[in-house]
């Protein structure tokens, strides 16, 4: 996880919620969001309020 990009986690992440993918591998790459400080995308905000 740390040799991914900060860009591409972000690009990742979000395509993730897109596609719906296991919550468990969503919360794997929200994590490795906030400890490299980045700020989430607002996807995140839609994928908790559904």
């Amino acid at each position: 996880m740390e040799n991914l990009v900060d860009e591409l986690l972000l690009t990742s992440y979000d395509k993730a919620i897109k596609l719906n993918l296991e919550r468990e591998f969503i919360l794997i790459l929200e994590k490795e969001i906030k400890r490299r400080g980045l700020p989430l995308p607002s996807t995140l905000i839609k994928y908790y309020m559904e």
